[in-house]
């Protein structure tokens, strides 16, 4: 058989869109995102002391990517590169406004290879995780990176990005943990079980037009008649309502409902309106904005259809609507897998930090930097663990919470008095992006171990205290931190009695009155003294002379004050609350601080460009993405196969 003209230029179609249209990453890469919707594709991988990236962007001109302080322009260590006359340049560069960015004097990149064809430019280059030029390059951390990103449409004339060149196809930010373990579980469960999902979820729920609303619905577990595990969690969160589902929680309940017509039923969450409410104490399943899904480790799974497990449980989700939208009609939830094929361990989730009280947790206004703790004491681990029977945890996961005040989060380890390693930092935290962080390797939790959860808050621009509470302009300061095995234990966490602070400021607490009207630090107000009477705790707390000297001297006595340890067990009848000393740390943590080293080789700002056709070797496919969104798959016809092909549509 012989073949036509128009036939031989779909072939040719056929191979060229095979080699060149679809992202192929040149090696395995370890991590990838997919940027742009679907116009610009990131691959890399990390050492201890490098990063190696390799970019696919639809463009024949240039492509950018930087790492800024905000998600901005202004300040970011950027990476611009572009394909002409045959050669790949590559520029270290920053910004110092909306203007096209300028050419560092140290150049800190290392060109590999790149290439463009059929609308796509490719570079690889690697740089090194430090800092190396102090004044113009940022460090690459495991701290939430914000990720900037560009495609110009044209080539810039020379090495130099003149404003004439700088024409946009596109751009955007991102926040990325580019530093992820490579070793975290990726979506693909073990082979040889059969598995099965459960999707816990709202249905066609309306949003209600406020900044902040929780939503709480009650659901019979399905009866599984024997144990099963759940190996694997992910959010359903409705195309369209990204920026509204901010959180949501899934907890045990009590399993004995007074009102089984509950069930099923949408509540707004901490009211009276459910008398099932009080018995949602302990958290399971906890997801937050920007969050992926969560594969357990191979040994552990979390229990679901024993005797002891739940029979009720509630999903929490947080709404956030700041410009009160209406009409937005919402279907999120969790999709749980499980199987019947038990692992080794069942899996407990631990609240620790500082419990959401709004009358005891506070922060002044104006304060750029005000450290806050909770305290997770060795006096409740001790009891879990003894209950339980068991002398120790393994920690492998981390979900750091607070709002939007919140600048840095960390989760401290104190054993004897030494800090062990953080179990869980990010010293640049964004509200709208909070993924779990795995613990690499586990680590081991002691009953005579303390966690000790700080955060860091901003709240310059505010004329009154900031209060704890649920709400996304009050504040949290917890985490969520998964384990195995499970102990009886459900929140280890701590608070600065009022009966401490208060006086602190002068106030009498003779002298106080309630509210029942309001909530809060407006719920409690003054009889006296005279300059006092009729003021409100927010009233006269918010009026303090709150200069840079007196939020640190409160900040000071804050953490160093007696703490009350709330220790709530799965039985919340037998939740205990005693105040404790604030542990001294004697040895603090120092993280390693990674420095530039000298380069073994010159480092190359340009190279020749690689020929468009693919070679003749397979190209292996990406790992599942870790962080974002999953990497393009990879498909080439090695020339064996290709010659095969043809042949056989010819002679046969």
């Amino acid at each position: 058989m012989l073949l036509g003209s128009a036939t031989w230029l779909i072939i040719l179609f056929i191979i060229s869109d095979v080699q060149c249209n679809i992202p192929q990453p040149s090696e395995t890469f370890t991590h990838s995102a997919v940027l742009a919707s679907g116009n610009l594709t990131l691959y890399w991988m990390f050492t201890d002391t490098h990063i190696t990236f390799e970019i696919y962007g639809k463009t024949a001109g240039w492509v950018g990517i930087g790492f800024s302080p905000n998600g901005a322009m202004t300040g970011s260590d950027i990476i611009l590169g572009w394909v002409a006359n045959g050669r790949v340049i590559v520029k270290d560069m920053h910004a110092i406004g909306q203007s096209p960015p300028i050419a560092d004097p140290e150049q800190n990149v290392n060109v590999i290879s790149g290439h463009e064809c059929n609308g796509w430019t490719v570079l690889k280059f690697s740089r090194q995780l430090a800092a190396c030029e102090n004044k113009y390059d940022r460090e690459i951390s495991t701290n939430t990176m914000r990720l900037i990103w560009a495609l110009g449409s044209t080539d810039p004339q020379g090495e130099v990005l003149a404003r004439k060149h700088y024409h946009w196809l596109g751009r955007g930010a991102q926040s990325m943990h580019l530093l992820e373990s490579s070793n975290r579980p990726k979506g693909n469960l073990p082979s040889g079980p059969t598995y099965k999902t459960l999707d816990i979820a709202v249905s066609d729920f309306t949003i209600p037009p406020r900044q902040t609303y929780y939503n709480c619905r009650l659901f019979k577990v399905p009866d599984f008649q024997k144990k099963h595990h759940i190996v694997k969690i992910e959010p359903i969160v409705q195309q369209g309502n990204e920026e509204f589902v901010h959180h949501m929680l899934i907890y045990r309940c009590g399993d004995i409902m007074e009102n089984t017509t509950e069930v099923g039923i949408n509540a707004p969450c901490y009211t009276t309106d459910m008398a099932h409410f009080e018995t949602c104490t302990t958290v399971i399943i906890a997801w937050a904005i920007g969050g992926g899904h969560m594969v357990y480790p191979d040994n552990a799974g979390l229990s679901m259809g024993d005797e002891d497990d739940p029979v009720y449980i509630q999903l929490e989700t947080h709404y956030d609507n700041p410009s009160r939208k209406e009409g937005m009609i919402d279907s999120s939830g969790i999709r749980m897998t499980y199987t019947d094929t038990l692992r080794k361990h069942d899996v407990g989730v631990l609240y620790v930090g500082n419990a959401v009280i709004p009358t005891q947790h506070f922060i002044p206004p104006g304060a750029k930097d005000f450290v806050n703790v909770g305290l997770c004491y060795p006096e409740c681990l001790e009891k879990g663990m003894d209950v339980t029977g068991v002398q120790n945890v393994t920690i492998f996961s981390v979900l750091l919470h607070s709002h939007i005040a919140g600048r840095s989060l960390k989760l401290r380890h104190i054993r004897n008095g030494t800090e062990l390693p953080y179990l869980a930092n990010d010293r640049t935290y964004d509200f709208n992006y909070q993924e779990q962080r795995q613990v690499d390797p586990p680590v081991t939790l002691l009953p005579t171990d303390t966690l000790w959860m700080e955060c860091v808050y901003d709240t310059t621009g505010r004329k009154e205290m900031t209060e704890g509470g649920f709400g996304t302009r009050e504040e949290m300061c917890i985490s969520f931190v998964s384990y195995y095995p499970k102990i009886d234990t459900a929140h280890c966490s701590s608070s600065v009695s009022a009966y401490r602070t208060w006086p602190y400021f002068g106030i009498d607490l003779t002298q106080l009155r309630y509210n029942e009207k309001a909530t809060g630090l407006r719920s409690m107000f003054l009889a006296g003294p005279r300059d006092m009477a009729g003021k409100t705790l927010m009233d006269v707390l918010s009026g303090q002379n709150w200069t840079e000297e007196a939020i640190d001297e409160f900040e000071e006595y804050y953490i160093r004050v007696e703490q009350q340890s709330i220790c709530v067990p799965f039985n919340r009848s037998k939740s205990t609350l005693t105040e404790l000393p604030t542990p001294k740390i004697k040895t603090n943590y120092t993280a390693m601080k990674r420095t530039c080293s000298a380069e073994v080789m010159p480092l190359s700002q340009t190279k020749d460009a690689m020929r468009c056709i693919g070679d003749a070797t397979p190209k292996p496919t990406p790992s599942p993405q870790d962080s974002t969104t999953s990497g393009a798959a990879s498909f080439t016809l090695s020339a064996t196969t290709l010659v095969f092909l043809l042949c056989t549509v010819l002679y046969n």
